[in-house]
């Protein structure tokens, strides 16, 4: 195929500025001139293919999906080569997105998932696109799409080249999905920043490149690419699936990621594969802008529409303490001051004179909107400080600092703005006593958070996320009977809800009321089956009813034999899909243990027991449990080895159990 030189002109219109080596073909920036002499008005990108490989008449684009592919603007052929004009678009390469090194876990599991959607698009109209960075754009607003594809049989459509070879062979091409081996290779390199290879564990590069990666999408990958689980690999409908439930649950369904877009004046010059530069104007193949920090963290939902959402961070205080400390005594003092009425929240003693200001309050509170989007959290809290101090009669206001140190772990601060509204300027909202019963029950003040809760009850009886912070602080009283009465109410609110089904059998579990937190886990996992800690709460239930029924006076022997050995069975089914979710994860690994020992099978069980206390050997339960399993099996020198281990980690340690209280993660609860 004839490659064009830059300057020279494609059809006498496109002239071309640059070329770039593609998936397939070549991909060419050009200025689009009306005539010879002409100023250039715009610019597209044509890619081209040898017109031999391609079965494609000239404007035979209408089954091209649109929702997948970049729109073309024309279609023809000229010497021997196909060309596709692209309709203007200004986006990032994601080659080039990738480049800059800091692509987020939220944002690499959004792309996978927006992906797996329009894979699934393309399959339902017998359509195809080549899953790899060098072929998708991502544009403002969270839009991604494919620039090859089309029509199955009318253009090549292989991966040869573009995939590690063991994956390219005919056996590695009949197990499951190639598009999905080439989007959890995209998914890896993403977390990784570089090709898996076939003598790694997979799973175990993922968490040493990010340690908050679920191990569900870990397994995924490994599922996906590991030439040992052939039988194994997921199909295009079950992965879009997983990273569908994945994304919702541990990014958040309204969360979108912001791709900046960079303007011709700005003068970035791009490189292509090559790493040579070329000028970029409209449309532009965007670079991430670099002055974004290392630490930013993205974002799970709009904070314009919602309250700040954000996993807990470390404060950033004892080095700018250190810092201080080092200046002259008078100086110290001066400082220490100036830190202590910047930082500390307002003062919550009672109504103080002060002059309203709402115009500076609306003006700091949009600036805290902005920095929080930015991730730049304690900005964020200087500016709602601020906002507050101008007008702290705005619910909005109260709201939004008050929640922003939660985020911080700052919950007495946190406590303090919303008492002060409340008693300040007589408030009655259920949103300000809801999340003032949140932030007393992370500070442990149960009692009080009781009553704010009942009170936003009160005040709106139809929020089933009110209900649910009352079961667990219920729970948390040692009260599961009002926890399960408060649980209840939240299902009848919202009953489609996998969370609240799982700590209302966790309640009933505490009552030994066996057959509800049985159908109520099960109803859990109907809803959920991806969660690891309702497959546990499962086996648990089960072995809690062996328990029972060793305890049953009126049963036989061997009816208790007979009954025990069940129990332990479906309890070690559970465990085992646990394991398939986590395979890394010590917990299930100790589990299986249990259940193993319960049938009598000790070898197993120690098997089981030696994995979870290597994976967790800083918990004294595992090594506990192992000791236990190696006495039983006569290695009593072994066992007084493990024993002493266990005591030495922990001094407070009973039979092996597991800890099934509820979830209670800040970003969680104040994100329903």
């Amino acid at each position: 195929m004839n490659i064009h030189n830059n300057g020279e002109r494609i059809a006498f219109t496109y002239q071309v500025e640059a070329s770039f080596p593609f998936v397939k073909g070549i991909l060419y920036y050009t200025s689009l001139s009306v005539a010879e002499g002409e100023e250039a008005v715009s610019t597209r990108f044509v890619h081209a293919l040898p017109a031999s490989e391609v079965k494609v008449e000239e404007g035979e684009d209408a089954t091209r999906q649109k929702e997948a592919l970049i729109p073309l603007e024309q279609v023809f052929r000229e010497e021997g080569v196909f060309y596709q004009v692209l309709e203007p678009f200004t986006g990032t390469l994601l080659l080039k997105r990738m480049a800059a090194g800091n692509t987020s876990l939220a944002e690499a599991t959004y792309i996978a998932f927006q992906l797996s959607k329009h894979l699934l698009r393309l399959s339902e109209e017998n359509q195809f696109t080549v899953v790899h960075p060098q072929n998708i754009f991502l544009f403002p607003e969270g839009e991604i799409r494919f620039l090859y594809g089309g029509t199955i049989g009318c253009m090549p459509s292989g991966y040869d080249g573009l995939l590690p070879e063991r994956l390219l062979t005919e056996a590695e091409q009949r197990a499951g999905s190639v598009d999905m081996k080439a989007l959890a290779t995209l998914y890896y390199r993403m977390i990784t920043k570089k090709q898996p290879t076939s003598d790694e564990d997979l799973i175990l590069q993922l968490r040493m490149a990010c340690s908050e990666i679920p191990w569900d999408l870990g397994e995924w990958v490994e599922r996906c690419l590991d030439p040992k689980r052939v039988e194994d690999r997921p199909g295009l409908k079950e992965s879009a699936a997983l990273l569908e439930h994945m994304f919702i649950n541990e990014v958040g369904q309204g969360w979108v990621p912001q791709w900046d877009v960079l303007s011709s004046e700005e003068d970035h010059p791009e490189c292509n594969d090559e790493g040579e530069q070329v000028s970029v104007e409209e449309p532009t193949m965007q670079s991430e802008s670099s002055d974004r920090s290392e630490g930013e963290q993205t974002r799970k939902e709009s904070v314009s529409e919602r309250l700040p959402l954000l996993l807990p961070k470390m404060n950033k205080d004892k080095s700018r303490r250190l810092l201080v400390w080092g200046l002259t005594l008078p100086v110290v003092v001066v400082v220490m001051i100036g830190i202590f009425m910047m930082l500390s929240p307002p003062d919550a003693d009672g109504p103080q004179e002060i002059e309203l200001n709402p115009t500076a309050a609306k003006q700091a509170y949009e600036s805290a909107v902005e920095a929080y989007k930015k991730g730049k959290v304690e900005q964020a809290i200087q500016f709602g400080e601020s906002a507050f101090k101008h007008d702290p009669s705005q619910e909005k206001i109260a709201l939004y600092l008050a929640n922003l140190y939660g985020e911080e772990r700052r919950y007495h601060d946190g406590v303090e703005v919303l008492s002060r509204v409340k008693s300040d300027f007589s408030l009655e909202s259920a949103k300000v006593d809801y999340l003032l019963a949140h932030l007393m029950y992370y500070e442990n003040r149960l009692e009080e958070g009781k009553k704010s809760v009942e009170q936003a009850i009160k005040l709106d009886e139809k929020k089933p996320e009110y209900y649910h912070l009352l079961s667990k602080i219920s729970y948390s009283m040692d009260d599961p009977k009002q926890a399960i009465t408060a649980i209840e109410q939240a299902i009848k609110l919202h009953d489609s809800r996998p969370l609240y089904y799982y700590e209302s059998a966790v309640y009933h579990l505490a009552t030994k009321d066996m057959k509800v937190a049985r159908q109520h886990i099960d109803k859990a996992l109907e809803l959920d089956s991806y969660n690891k800690k309702y497959w546990l709460t499962k086996g648990n239930i089960d072995l809690k009813d062996l328990e029972l029924v060793k305890e049953d006076k009126e049963l036989s022997e061997q009816a208790k034999k007979d009954q025990s050995k069940k129990l332990a069975k479906k309890a070690l089914a559970s465990f085992k899909e646990a394991v398939k979710l986590d395979s890394l994860d010590p917990s299930p690994r100790f589990h299986l243990s249990v259940a193993y020992a319960h049938l009598g099978d000790l070898k197993k069980a120690e098997a089981e027991a030696k994995n979870a206390m290597l994976r967790g050997a800083e918990v004294s339960i595992y090594s506990y449990q192992y000791a236990v399993i190696l006495e039983k099996r006569k290695k009593k020198k072994d066992a007084a080895t493990f024993y002493e281990l266990s005591d030495s980690l922990s001094k407070d340690y009973d039979e092996p159990q597991v800890d099934l209280s509820p979830s209670s993660t800040w970003a969680k609860h104040t994100a329903r």
